[in-house]
């Protein structure tokens, strides 16, 4: 959302519409863990792809927050720099969830 002009000039505005997105997908981001807790213990098998999501979830928790701080304070006109934050934590947990992928055995 943020590479698009279109929606970061929604954001900007306080569109009620985008900022629902936003909540979503701030929330989605947050629960990472708990919803990787909640699948319970794994089987043996499955024991590094979890520990490499739930390493992933660090990150990407720590984005939901720097988004939720940084559309703030694009809002209240501060600038996009608090957003630029979120880049490395997503990225890192981008990666993350794809070195569990890779982690899992094949079907």
């Amino acid at each position: 959302m943020f590479g698009r002009a279109a929606d970061v000039r929604r954001i900007a505005a306080g569109n009620r519409r985008t900022a629902l997105v936003l909540r979503r997908y701030e929330r989605m981001l947050a629960g990472c863990s708990a919803r990787v807790e909640r699948l319970g213990a794994p089987p043996a098998a499955l024991v590094l792809a979890r520990r490499e999501a739930l390493h992933a979830c660090l990150s990407l928790e720590r984005a939901a927050a720097l988004i939720r701080k940084g559309v703030a304070a694009f809002q209240n006109g501060l600038g996009t720099a608090a957003l630029g934050a979120t880049g490395e934590p997503l990225t890192a947990g981008a990666d993350g969830l794809r070195r569990a992928q890779l982690d899992l055995p094949p079907p």
